[in-house]
């Protein structure tokens, strides 16, 4: 009976693709912050848009500017925009604002505290003006100072900006908004490797905004890949770049880049963010959630196990591992490699038995 059996197994079909559907939480922060325009209450106002390294005209399509102060790069807390200021007339000055924003990161994720919409914000903040153009042939640097100020849990935050030419004592006070994109939600995934996304933020106008998406993602115990994702508002679609998300306890986080964060600009804005996702499910206690240690099933593909080799211990081992096939009890066992031996689950049975190492 043994010999027939084993001479038959290498013909059984079982099928090994997975169909539960589970739910994790999503934040992410983005690296970028918007600022209003600041009008000057004399009938100059000054727009912001995404400082492009260059010292001609800056950003702007049809008038429309982005607002955007980002950093000099990931992780900086130097932080740069383009200005254009304007009068009665028209233009009258354009140039770069360089910031030194403030580098609190108290629970060391990885993003600033000023970013982060759970954090309050108040912090003085010291500026750089480089003028590029100034139609009165005015190219000296002023004295600039603000004061960033923001509410735990809120995405829009105050500035009060102090402005002297230094050639006088007298300085002025104007004040400004500032705002972060911080969005939160859920992620739901299977064990075909798909996963779906929902989540909401208010924008910069004040009105709360859905973003649903899907995509494909890849992983080992320690790395949650995701791939390209297709995501939108509703109105606008964007596309995110693949990402490398790191595990740490029951979250994976990482840098997830979008190919465009405003598609009514026509260059790319606010494109870098920082994405928590955190999953508690975790089937077997082991540590590792489910969204890269699954669960084990008997429901799938159809892929035909073959092999040569006869384990002791009256249990057979297959080409497609992680499968092995019990004889004793005429059915599948998941196979689980760790530090201390060889995790097999029982289909059949659904409890989990240890194979400890052998000396």
């Amino acid at each position: 009976m043994k010999n027939l059996l084993f001479a038959i197994l290498p013909m059984l079909m079982i099928n090994l693709a997975f169909s539960s559907t589970k739910t994790a939480t999503i934040t992410a922060h983005c690296y970028s912050f918007q600022l209003t325009p600041l009008d000057w209450k004399d009938g100059d106002v000054t727009y912001f848009t995404t400082y492009d390294g260059t010292s001609g005209y800056p950003y702007n399509t049809d008038g429309k500017v982005s607002g955007e102060v980002k950093p000099s790069s990931i992780g900086s807390t130097t932080y740069k925009v383009d200005y254009i200021g304007t009068d009665a007339y028209g233009v009258r000055a354009y140039g770069t604002l360089s910031m030194g924003m403030p580098s609190h990161d108290s629970n060391s994720n990885g993003v600033l505290d000023f970013l982060e919409k759970e954090k309050s914000v108040n912090a003085n903040v010291t500026i750089t003006e480089i003028v590029h153009w100034d139609k009165n042939g005015d190219y000296s640097a002023p004295i600039l100072t603000a004061r960033f100020s923001r509410n735990a849990n809120s995405n829009f935050g105050t500035y009060l900006l102090t402005y002297s030419n230094g050639t006088d004592v007298t300085s002025y006070n104007f004040t400004g908004t500032w705002y972060i994109s911080s969005w939160s939600g859920e992620v739901q995934y299977n064990d075909e490797s798909n996963l779906s996304l929902s989540a909401t933020s208010p924008t910069s106008e004040g009105v709360t905004v859905k973003v649903t998406g899907s995509g494909q993602y890849e992983f080992d115990s320690e790395t949650l890949s995701l791939g390209g994702m297709t995501l939108t508002d509703g109105a606008d679609t964007i596309y995110s770049k693949i990402a490398d998300l790191s595990r740490n306890g029951n979250t994976y986080s990482g840098q997830l880049s979008l190919k465009d964060g405003e598609v009514d600009t026509s260059w790319v804005d606010f494109a870098n963010w920082k994405v928590f996702i955190t999953d508690t499910n975790d089937y077997d206690s082991d540590g590792i959630p489910d969204l890269t240690d699954p669960e084990p099933t008997s429901s799938g593909n159809n892929e035909t196990k073959s092999s040569s080799y006869v384990p002791p211990g009256g249990w057979y081992w297959f080409g497609a591992y992680p499968w092995a096939y019990s004889y004793l009890e005429n059915g599948w066992l998941y196979c689980r490699p760790a530090s201390n031996g060889l995790y097999m689950y029982s289909v059949q049975n659904k409890t989990w038995s240890l194979y400890p190492h052998q000396n």
